[in-house]
């Protein structure tokens, strides 16, 4: 029989960001085994119109300074009576307790919630956030105790001390449709090398500092950063933030696409970030400074992947393979091992089913 899952997220819509385009790659997979249904808390006051492939229900509330549009949510779920909710666990929002009370919760986690949740603190004086953060760690335990289930996106998180007491857990890492990314790779094999970096203001695991000091040691190279604001140079380009349209644009002309490089922040070696997973789906070679969930399982790293620490930073071995791989583009057979959402999401829908 199939389960009637709601899926309940509390984001900022944005058209074909990389969380947004998970949560509808998910569901899509899901739905042709279960009955699935998305209730959308949106944090903004705009009228929101998703622009994806949707063949489940859906609802959209506006909660923003509109405490009253709870009850209507709680009273909507209690009327469809789930088999489960599936949360994308959104530990700043204390009031989405509330509509898990009693309920059969499933968790994915993607962030040491407590470290992330302590360095947004150090950089929010609000009274409002400060409120959030005591009831989270109030709350936090049972909530996490009482989830049948707690999927984690990497190992390494799945086995950290934060998590050691709770039993129900399983390593599906981040992944990606591929029925619906296209190559953008170009060959380009004349003029200078280029690199392009996306990422978000404040994200201190991003580790743009280590990106200036990086182009500053390879001044032949072009860096394009998308998502954070700052004052061009001679080979360093800000763009700030870009709608996906503008940012296939600029792709056009990308060799090597580049991915976190400070983990360490975080206190954190391993991950797996959706914008790496885009530029793998788009056919990019890749940097990165951590390692990767999606290659756990290989002996060596595929050859079109270069780790590097950019505080032990061997310069000869990472201009050698921007050399190298600045014309090649991923195969589609690699792209399915390591990145296909299908595998990843079929798995992770056969764990919920079997409950």
């Amino acid at each position: 029989m199939r389960k009637k899952i709601i899926y309940l997220i509390s984001w900022n819509y944005t058209p074909h960001n990389g969380v947004v385009n998970k949560i509808f790659d998910q569901l899509n997979i899901w739905n042709k085994d279960s009955e699935i249904i998305l209730i959308w808390l949106e944090g903004s006051r705009k009228k929101i119109v998703f622009e994806h492939i949707i063949n489940f229900k859906f609802y959209i509330f506006n909660v923003r300074y509109n405490f009253l549009q709870y009850n209507n949510i709680i009273n909507l779920v209690n009327d469809i009576n789930p088999d489960f909710i599936y949360v994308r666990y959104p530990f700043f929002h204390p009031l989405l307790y509330l509509i898990c009370n009693n309920k059969k919760t499933i968790l994915e986690i993607n962030t040491l919630e407590k470290r992330e949740m302590l360095i947004n603190l150090k950089n929010n004086k609000n009274p409002k956030f400060f409120l959030n953060f005591l009831i989270f760690i109030l709350s936090r335990k049972k909530y996490l105790k009482s989830a049948k289930l707690l999927f984690f996106v990497t190992n390494e998180l799945m086995n950290h001390p934060d998590y050691f007491i709770y039993k129900k857990k399983y390593f599906i890492p981040n992944s990606i449709n591929l029925n619906s990314r296209l190559d953008i790779k170009r060959v380009n094999l004349s003029g200078r090398i280029n690199l392009l970096f996306i990422g978000t203001e404040g994200h201190i695991w991003h580790g743009i500092d280590k990106l200036l000091k990086l182009a500053e040691q390879t001044l032949m190279y072009d860096y394009h950063i998308v998502g954070i604001n700052g004052i061009s140079n001679k080979n360093i380009f800000y763009y700030g933030k870009q709608d996906s349209t503008q940012i296939y644009d600029l792709m056009k002309k990308i060799n090597i696409c580049i991915g976190s490089l400070s983990m360490s922040s975080l206190g954190l070696t391993e991950a797996c970030p959706l914008k790496t997973r885009e530029y793998i789906a788009s056919g990019f070679p890749i940097v990165i400074g951590y390692n990767d969930s999606a290659f756990l399982n290989e002996d060596i790293l595929p050859f079109w992947v270069h780790k590097i620490n950019i505080d032990d930073f061997k310069l000869n071995n990472f201009t050698m393979f921007c050399e190298k791989y600045r014309n090649y583009i991923i195969d589609i057979s690699d792209k399915k091992k390591f990145v296909s959402s299908y595998k990843f999401e079929k798995n992770r829908i056969d764990l919920i089913n079997e409950i």
